[in-house]
């Protein structure tokens, strides 16, 4: 049940990290400002830092 309710919340931030990545290519074709681009760059990474640790925490205990 644990590693279901894992998966799911790793597939909804792929999801959310493909839809941000999206977002800001456009911005970035659309030439908007870089600070936009840094908001993202650490929401990706607080995203994915954040799943990592919970992959790594319910495997790493066998």
């Amino acid at each position: 049940m644990e590693k279901e309710k894992l998966r799911l919340k790793t597939m909804q931030a792929m999801v959310a990290i493909i839809a941000l990545t999206i977002l800001e290519s456009i911005a970035l074709l659309k030439g908007l400002d870089g600070v936009l681009f840094s908001f993202v760059v650490a929401v990706i990474s607080g995203l994915g830092g954040y799943n990592i640790k919970k992959i790594k925490d319910l495997y790493g205990k066998g």
